[in-house]
């Protein structure tokens, strides 16, 4: 069969030239309605199929101006259109169109389309009344007009099962993209779940270890040592119930922030009060290492709306990592100030300071960086994940700054109660 294409998408049209020709057809490719008049005033085709949306002349006039010529009325036109309304086929009709195939369409079926529209055009040309479908001839004497309004309540029928359908595959689409996410999430909680516990039993193990060992030696042989042993050994198993008294309640702390029960009973709170209550439960940790601490709150500083329990929590928190990770004889800065419609607390050491590629591994549970206790003090992770869910529940945020070799700054922006 010898076609003509009409179509303006360079990708569509060879798409379909090179389907047409391999199928043993003959084609002819225009870009537009004036070029594909152009090659039939050249030589005629068996068929036209045409792209109804195109710049300048549409499908539909394209369809039209061919009817209307004599010399091409008996060629049939099918045109490729999504047919997102009625008024598409409507138009399509109006235009004299022998048919239409939706995008996207197998080859196949556009080619059966073609047959059944040459085979009709033949039949009206015999002055007989029917029509031909899948290689049969049927006849009919049907009103045109029923014809017609028979044709449109099918097809707007199909319309609308073809919205429906695609509306349920959307909506399924959906569902099983949420699925997918509910899924990705469940397995990253259960590796956090896993090694949350791993993290847990090995940081348990080591002072649970200690404290089995003296024991063991003040059972079998307190009786042999001297005071002064004795008395060496009991303070490690101390320090050792110290820290696990520590991680479990860290452990407790950060399982009832995560499962919603953070409960903040707040009222007008003064930092620098705060402050000076977290100061007086590190003081102790301070003097050991010969760290002094220096205190600068401005006067004027205005009150907070917050938990005094829970924020005291916090700076004991900073306070005592900043200790931690101090050297001895240094210095360590707790100071406030407003600025901006906010009130910003800045906890500042003189330590060894923390890489800046390692930075974003501080607010992660049992997340651990390089930097080393300068006193050989136990850390378990979780002090600066508790920080930040408290702070969160203050919409404060916290940053951090740090030197490599001069130590870090924790700057917390609080904002300030409404009027």
């Amino acid at each position: 069969m010898d076609i003509l294409v009409v179509e303006d998408s360079k990708t569509q049209q060879t798409l379909l030239v090179r389907a047409l020709t391999t199928r043993g057809h003959q084609v002819r490719a225009a870009d537009d309605g004036p070029a594909a008049l152009a090659l039939l005033a050249e030589r005629e085709s068996e068929a036209v199929v045409s792209d109804v949306l195109m710049p300048g002349m549409s499908g539909f006039e394209l369809c039209r101006t061919i009817k209307a010529d004599a010399r091409w009325k008996r060629i049939p036109v099918l045109l490729l259109t999504v047919l997102s309304d009625p008024n598409d086929i409507i138009q399509a009709l109006m235009a004299g169109a022998d048919s239409f195939v939706t995008k996207p369409f197998r080859i196949s079926f556009l080619l059966e389309q073609l047959d059944m529209a040459r085979h009709n055009l033949a039949m009206q040309s015999a002055g007989e009344t029917g029509f031909h479908y899948r290689g049969d001839t049927y006849s009919s004497e049907a009103d045109p007009h029923v014809a017609i309004s028979l044709l449109l309540a099918s097809y707007q029928n199909a319309l609308q099962k073809s919205r429906e359908l695609e509306e349920t595959n959307a909506q399924l689409l959906r569902a099983r993209s949420e699925l997918e996410n509910r899924n990705t999430e469940l397995e990253r909680l259960n590796r956090e779940k896993t090694h949350f516990i791993g993290m847990a039993a090995h940081d348990l193990r080591s002072p649970l270890m200690v404290i089995q060992g003296f024991s063991t030696i003040l059972r079998e042989e307190g009786d042999r040592l001297e005071a002064g042993q004795r008395t060496g050994f009991l303070e490690r198993i101390e320090r050792s119930s110290g820290v696990m008294v520590g991680l479990i309640n860290d452990l407790l702390d950060i399982s009832a922030i995560e499962s919603g029960q953070l409960r903040l009973e707040k009222s007008a709170v003064s930092l620098e009060q705060i402050a000076r209550e977290a100061l007086q439960l590190n003081q102790m940790r301070a003097d050991r290492k010969n760290i002094a601490i220096a205190l600068k709150f401005p006067p004027d500083l205005p009150q907070l709306q917050g938990d005094a329990r829970k924020l005291e929590q916090a700076l004991d928190n900073l306070i005592s990592n900043a200790i931690k990770y101090s050297t001895p004889g240094a210095t360590v800065t707790i100071g406030a100030r407003e600025e901006s419609g906010r009130v910003l607390l800045e906890v500042a050491d003189q330590g060894s300071g923390i890489p800046a590629e390692e930075l974003d591994r501080l607010f992660k549970p049992f997340s651990r960086t390089s930097a080393r206790a300068t006193g050989g003090e136990k850390s378990v992770g979780l002090g600066l994940v508790i920080v930040k869910r408290i702070l969160d529940g203050h919409d404060a945020t916290i940053s951090v700054q740090s030197d490599v070799g001069h130590g870090s700054r924790f700057l917390v922006s609080f904002p300030l109660p409404q009027a």
